[in-house]
This record gives C-alpha cells, structure tokens and sequence, in this order.
C-alpha cells in the first residue's frame, strides 16, 4: 500500500532513502501519540513531550507545570518557623542550646538520654527536668 506522502515524495523526485527516513520520523510519532493515548486512557494523565512546552514562538519552559501537592504557603511558613527557631536558640546561653540540640538529635537511639546523662553529669530525672525547662523557655520566646 502506497501512503499519501510516499506518492508526493515520489513527486518531488526524492531518494528511496530519504522516503524510508520520512517514514521512519511519521512512525515515531504515530507511535508517541498512541503512548500517549493509551497513558491517558489508563491513567488519566497527559503526557508532555519538551516540544509541547515550548511556547508559539519557540521560547523554552514558557509552559509551567504546578505540583498540585506542593502547598507553597505551607514551605514558605516551615521555613521562616525555622529561622525563627535558630534565632531563639541563639538567644539561649550556649550549655543549654547544646544540651537541647544534642537531646532532639538523639532522640530515637536507644542509649541517647543515658549518653547525655554521662556527658553533662545528670540523672535521668534531672536531664528531663532540663528539657522541659528548655523547652517551655523556647515556647515563651517563640
């Protein structure tokens, strides 16, 4: 069977070899269109090639694609509670911003309050107490 565009590239007096690579370019992109129906049929999603994000004048990344998980406020808000938080810490005196620190960093090992106990020569009671105490102070400063 003859295609349309064979018969015009016969017209146009082209090669046999520049018409296989005709077909070759058409079968690929018949191809990426049927991948891309079949992702939309079974995910309900839209496949985009770079060429689609180019913009009607051939400007690259005119085209923007939202994260609809992403919540901006939300990373926004973390990170100046983040900044806020270091400049308190910073106003605490320097044994009980490290003890802190060292305390929440350690959370979770399994001897991390007894390490703790030993390098600032506390009980397990007093080494409590202090974190409760350092923490309720952020609390008023934050």
């Amino acid at each position: 069977m003859i295609y349309k565009y064979e018969r015009i590239c016969r017209n146009e007096n082209l090669t046999e070899e520049h018409i296989k690579k005709i077909d070759n370019g058409l079968h690929a992109l018949t191809q990426a269109k049927y991948r891309e129906e079949q992702a939309r049929k079974k995910y309900g999603v839209e496949i985009l090639s770079s060429d689609a994000m180019m913009g009607p004048n051939g400007e690259v990344g005119s085209l923007e694609v939202a994260d609809p998980d992403m919540d901006v406020e939300e990373i926004v808000m973390h990170k100046l509670q983040l900044e806020r938080l270091h400049e308190v810490l910073a106003m605490l005196d320097e044994e009980d911003s490290c003890f802190i620190m060292e305390y929440f960093e350690g959370k979770g090992e399994g001897k991390f309050l007894y390490a703790l106990c030993v390098h600032y020569g506390l009980s397990k009671k007093q080494a409590n107490t202090r974190m409760h105490k350092i923490v309720g102070l952020l609390r008023e400063l934050f």
